[in-house]
């Protein structure tokens, strides 16, 4: 089988937190081995957690999931979002 990717950036809801289609992303990045990177995206967003979608992803992705760039400031102001390996 050819794959056409060489890695997978993988995002996020910083509201919704992993989603089904997440999973599926993350099984199909497993099966071909492929690296992957998380996108924390929607910080700004009301309701938005970055601790609660660190939870989300650690819990049903793996515990090896560690944010790398942490979002700094108020949620409404931070523009900055989080990248994670795992």
């Amino acid at each position: 089988m050819l794959v056409a990717a060489d890695a997978v950036l993988v995002t996020v809801d910083g509201v919704a937190g992993v989603e089904v289609q997440t999973e599926k992303v993350w099984s199909f990045a497993e099966e071909f081995e492929l690296p992957r990177a998380i996108v924390i995206n929607r910080l700004d967003r009301e309701r938005s957690s970055f601790q609660r979608a660190l939870e989300s992803v650690q819990s049903v992705l793996g515990r090896t999931c560690v944010p790398i760039h942490l979002p700094i400031g108020p949620k409404r102001s931070s523009a900055a979002s989080s990248t994670w390996y795992g």
